[in-house]
C-alpha cells in the first residue's frame, strides 16, 4: 500500500499532462469529396454567371447558390467539384450517383420523385417580368430554392443539414450578403469619410508599403493601385508576413485562406487581419496590430469600398484543417487564460510532486537508516548506530565529565562455538549480555555484532584497572549460556580503548571509529582483557610488513644461518651445533627468530624457509670437508606444516641426491605428532620413518616441556633426545625435578639416544646435569649463536 500512494501523484500529474496535450493534438482528417451538379433550370443569372466564370476549360462555378455550397461543403469538412450540366442531365446523373448533390431545386412536381430536399433554402429564384411561369413553381416572383439528393443518402443530406445549420449560427449575414452581390452586380458606393479620417489623410498621407509574391495578382491587381517602388516582392507567404512584421512593409496582400491559417497558427502574433475580402481574386489585408485605430478605419471602409465578401467560405473551409494542425504557440495566443490555468494546475501538482517526493525520500532515508542501524542477527543496534551516537555523546560531554573507553568483548573461537552449540545459542547469549550491560550505571552506549559474536559499548572510565575490574566481574558472572538445560562456559576476552579528552573547541581528540578499531585489536590479541596501547599497533604493522617483504627477503637471501655450538659436558669439547636464522632485512634492519618465526609457521612461509635453512647447512658441511675444517653434527629445525605437506618426502630426497645426509640432524617437537585423527598421527610417524631411512638423524627437541606422549618412543626410531630448558630450571629447586630429570636422562640412554640439555647459562647447572647423568649441553655458558665465519673459527679451536 505504500508503494502504490509513492507512485499515486506522479501518475496523476503525467496523466494531466497528458490530458492538456492531448486537447492541442493534431489528428488525421481525411477529407470526402462531395460532388455538385450545377444547372440552369430558370435561375437566368446562376447560369449567366457560371458561364462566364468557365475560362480556359476550367470547372469553377461561382453564384450565390455555388458560394453558398461551397460554405456549406466546408463546415461539413468535405471538397467540392462542380459538374454543369441540364436540369434532365443533373437529375440523371443524381439517380445513376455520378453526383451527390444538385443545387437550386424546387420540391414538387412529378419529376422531383425520387429526391430528398435540404431543410434550409440556399437562395431564392425571381422570374423575370413576362416570362412563364416555372414548371411546378407557385404563381408569385420570388421562389426558394434548395439543393437535394436521392432519396436512401440521408446521411449525407443530415451532415449538410448540420453545417447550413452552423454556416447560419456563425455567419448569420452570409446568405444575405450573397443576394447582395450577386442581385446587385455592378452597383458601387462612393467612399464616405468622417470629418476626423479626412483630417487625418491630410496630415498623414499613406504612401503604404505592400508586401507581396511574385504572381498574377501582384501584376493584375496592386500594380495598377501602387507604384513600383511600393512594391516589395517577397518569394513566400511567410516572408511577406515577415516583412509586415519585422516593419520592413506595412501592408501585405495574400490569398485570404494562407494569411488566415499563418496568423491563426500562431507564427505572427502581432499581425491582425479580418474576413474581409480586399479584391475580387480572393485576397485579404493584413496590417500591423499596432497601426493607429482611424488607419484602422479607413482600411476596413477601403476594403468594403473594392469589393464584397465573395470568397469568405474559404475560412470555414479551412477551420477544421487549421485547428487540426494549430501549434502550441498559436493555442496559447488564442488562449491564454486556459493556458494560464494549465500551468497553476502544473505548477500545484508539481508542487505536490514534489512534497511528496520528499516526504517519500525521507521514509525511505529514515527506513534506509534504520536497517543500517540494526543487527540483523540480534535485532538490536549494531555498529554503524554505536559510532554516531559515540560521536555525538563524546561532543556534548561536560570537560570535567569522566573519561569514556569502548569496549568490545568477543566471544573466542566463534566458528568452533556455534559447529558445537549452534547458532542461535550464540545470539541468545549475546543478547542476553547486551542486556546485562545496558543495566550497569557504568556502561553507555550498548550494540551487538552478532556474525562475529561480539558486543561494543562505552564504558565511564576512572582508571584502567577499576574498568578491567568491572570486565572480570562481569566475565564471572555471565560467561555461561544455556544449552538444552545446563550451563555452558562460553569463552569470552575484552579490549579496551579509551577516547581521549576534548580539546578547547570541544572536538574529540579520537573519534569512536579509531576507538573502536583500536578496542578491536586489542581485543583479538587478549588472553582475557587487554587495554590497547601504542605498541600493539606497532607490532601489527611490523607484522603486515614482514608478511609483505618474506617472498622478496627471501631471494635476495637475507635469511642468515647462525649457529649455536652443542658441547661434551666432561671435556668441553664441540660436538655439534644447532643451526639458527636470522633475519637481516634491507627495510626493517637486525630481526631475531622471536619476530617472525611464529608469523611464519601461521601463514604457511615456514615450509620455504625450512628448506632455504637445511639446503644452506648442507652447503655449508660441503664447504668444511672441502676447506679441511672439522665437521660436526648440525641439526636443522622442521616444522609440523611438513609432517602433512604434500610432495615433502621428495623435496629432501632431491636434497640428499645433490648434497648428503652426513652430518645433518632434524629437530622435531612433539607437536609434529599432535594431531586431532590418527590418520594423521600415523602419516607423520610414517613420514619421520622415511626421513630415518634417507638418512637424516632425528631429534626430538623441547622433550619434557609439556604434555609428553611417551608411546612415542616406541613408535620413532630417535638418534637424540633434546631436553627442553624449563625442565633444568625447575630442576634447580626442587629434588623432585631433579629425580624427574634424572630419569629422563636414563630413559634416553636406555632407549639408545644421545641426551642433551638446551639453556646452560651457569656451572651450577652443568653440574647438576652431570650429576643426573647427562653427557651433552647447548646454552650460553659454552657458546652463543654465531654467524658462519664466526663458527667456522670456533670449530678449529674447539673441535
Amino acid at each position: 500500500m505504500r508503494r502504490w500512494n509513492r507512485w499515486l501523484l506522479p501518475v496523476l500529474f503525467v496523466c494531466c499532462l497528458a490530458m492538456q496535450l492531448a486537447a492541442f493534438a493534431p489528428s488525421a482528417d481525411a477529407r470526402s469529396m462531395l460532388r455538385v451538379g450545377v444547372h440552369t433550370l430558370g435561375d437566368t443569372g446562376m447560369a449567366q454567371e457560371a458561364t462566364e466564370r468557365v475560362q480556359d476549360g476550367a470547372k469553377s462555378f461561382y453564384s450565390r447558390e455555388t458560394d453558398y455550397m461551397q460554405a456549406i461543403a466546408n463546415y461539413a469538412g468535405m471538397e467540392v467539384t462542380f459538374v454543369p450540366d441540364s436540369w434532365e442531365g443533373c437529375r440523371t446523373r443524381l439517380m445513376e450517383g455520378t453526383v451527390d448533390v444538385v443545387l437550386g431545386v424546387l420540391p414538387g412536381g412529378p419529376d422531383m420523385q425520387g429526391l430528398s430536399f435540404s431543410r434550409l433554402p440556399i437562395g431564392w429564384q425571381r422570374t423575370p417580368e413576362g416570362a412563364p411561369p416555372l414548371p411546378n413553381a407557385p404563381d408569385y416572383h420570388v421562389h426558394p430554392l434548395y439543393f437535394a439528393v436521392r432519396q436512401g443518402n440521408e446521411v449525407l443530406l443530415h451532415k449538410l443539414d448540420v453545417a447550413a445549420d452552423r454556416l447560419g449560427e456563425n455567419r448569420p449575414g452570409f446568405l444575405t450578403t450573397l443576394e447582395q452581390v450577386y442581385a446587385e452586380h455592378g452597383r458601387r458606393f462612393g467612399l464616405r469619410l468622417t470629418p476626423e479620417e479626412q483630417s487625418y489623410l491630410q496630415l498623414h498621407p499613406v504612401i503604404p508599403i505592400v508586401a507581396s509574391v511574385d504572381n498574377r495578382t501582384t501584376d493584375r491587381v496592386l500594380r495598377q493601385r501602387y507604384d513600383d517602388d511600393q512594391i516589395r516582392i517577397y518569394p513566400t507567404v511567410v516572408d511577406c508576413l515577415r516583412a509586415v512584421e519585422n516593419g520592413e512593409a506595412d501592408v501585405t496582400f495574400l490569398r485570404q485562406e494562407a494569411a488566415q491559417y499563418n496568423i491563426y497558427q500562431g507564427d505572427f502574433p502581432d499581425l491582425v487581419t479580418d474576413g474581409t475580402v480586399a479584391f475580387s481574386l480572393e485576397m485579404a489585408s493584413g496590417v500591423r496590430e499596432d497601426v493607429p485605430m482611424e488607419l484602422l478605419t479607413v482600411l476596413d471602409k477601403e476594403i468594403a469600398y473594392l469589393g464584397p465578401e465573395t470568397i469568405t467560405n474559404v475560412a470555414a473551409r479551412h477551420d477544421k484543417r487549421m485547428e487540426n494542425e494549430r501549434s502550441l504557440r498559436s493555442v496559447f495566443y488564442s488562449y491564454p487564460q486556459y493556458f494560464m490555468i494549465g500551468a497553476v494546475v502544473t505548477l500545484v501538482l508539481i508542487f505536490l510532486f514534489v512534497v511528496h517526493y520528499i516526504l517519500s525520500r525521507c521514509a525511505h532515508i529514515s527506513e534506509m537508516q534504520s536497517l543500517l542501524d540494526e543487527d540483523r542477527a540480534t535485532n538490536r543496534p549494531n555498529r554503524s548506530w554505536f559510532l554516531r551516537e559515540a560521536d555525538a555523546l563524546v561532543a556534548v560531554l561536560p570537560d570535567e565529565a569522566p573519561e569514556l573507553s569502548v569496549v568490545v568483548i568477543g566471544v573466542q573461537r566463534t566458528d568452533i562455538f556455534i559447529s558445537t552449540y549452534g547458532r542461535d545459542t550464540l545470539i541468545s547469549f549475546l543478547q542476553h549480555l547486551a542486556d546485562v550491560l545496558s543495566a550497569e550505571d557504568w556502561v553507555r552506549r550498548v550494540a551487538t555484532h552478532g556474525s562475529v559474536g561480539e558486543v561494543v559499548f562505552l564504558a565511564k572510565t576512572e582508571s584502567i584497572a577499576a574498568l578491567k575490574g568491572h570486565l572480570h566481574e562481569t566475565f564471572k558472572r555471565y560467561e555461561f549460556a544455556t544449552v538444552g538445560g545446563m550451563l555452558v562456559r562460553v569463552p569470552l576476552t575484552a579490549g579496551i580503548s579509551p577516547i581521549a579528552g576534548k580539546t578547547p573547541e570541544g572536538i574529540s581528540l579520537i573519534k569512536a571509529a579509531e576507538a573502536l578499531a583500536r578496542a578491536d585489536f586489542a581485543m583479538h590479541e587478549a588472553k582475557d582483557v587487554l587495554a590497547y596501547d601504542d605498541k600493539m599497533l606497532a607490532e601489527a604493522h611490523l607484522t603486515s610488513r614482514m608478511e609483505s617483504l618474506q617472498e622478496a627477503a627471501l631471494g635476495r637471501e637475507e635469511f642468515e644461518i647462525w649457529y649455536q655450538p652443542k658441547y661434551d659436558l666432561v671435556t668441553k669439547r664441540c660436538i655439534g651445533a644447532e643451526a639458527l636464522v636470522r633475519w637481516r632485512s634491507e627495510e626493517l634492519g637486525f630481526l631475531p627468530p622471536g619476530k617472525f618465526i611464529a608469523l611464519f609457521e601461521s601463514n604457511g612461509f615456514i615450509s620455504n624457509l625450512d628448506f632455504y635453512n637445511l639446503e644452506h647447512v648442507m652447503q655449508f658441511q660441503r664447504d668444511c670437508r672441502a676447506k679441511g675444517l672439522p665437521v660436526v653434527p648440525i641439526s636443522v629445525n622442521q616444522s609440523r606444516i611438513h609432517m602433512q605437506e604434500q610432495g615433502y618426502l621428495r623435496k629432501m630426497s632431491a636434497l640428499t641426491r645433490q648434497y648428503t645426509t652426513d652430518g645433518i640432524e632434524l629437530e622435531l617437537t612433539e607437536t609434529a605428532f599432535d594431531f586431532a585423527s590418527a590418520e594423521q598421527r600415523e602419516h607423520s610417524i610414517a613420514v619421520v620413518a622415511a626421513l630415518h631411512g634417507l638418512g637424516f638423524r632425528i631429534d626430538m627437541d623441547d622433550f619434557g616441556s609439556g604434555y609428553s606422549d611417551l608411546s612415542l618412543l616406541n613408535y620413532l626410531s630417535l638418534d637424540v633426545m633434546k631436553i627442553d630448558r624449563s625442565l633444568l630450571l625447575a630442576s634447580e629447586g626442587s629434588d623432585r625435578m631433579r629425580a624427574v630429570l634424572k630419569k629422563m636422562v636414563e630413559l634416553g640412554h636406555m632407549l639408545g639416544m644421545e641426551v642433551i640439555c638446551e639453556g646452560i647459562e651457569t656451572e651450577a647447572q652443568e653440574d647438576l646435569l652431570m650429576d643426573c647423568g647427562c653427557e651433552y649441553g647447548q646454552g650460553y655458558l659454552y657458546g652463543r649463536p654465531m654467524p658462519r665465519k664466526e663458527f667456522e673459527e670456533f670449530l678449529k679451536e674447539h673441535a
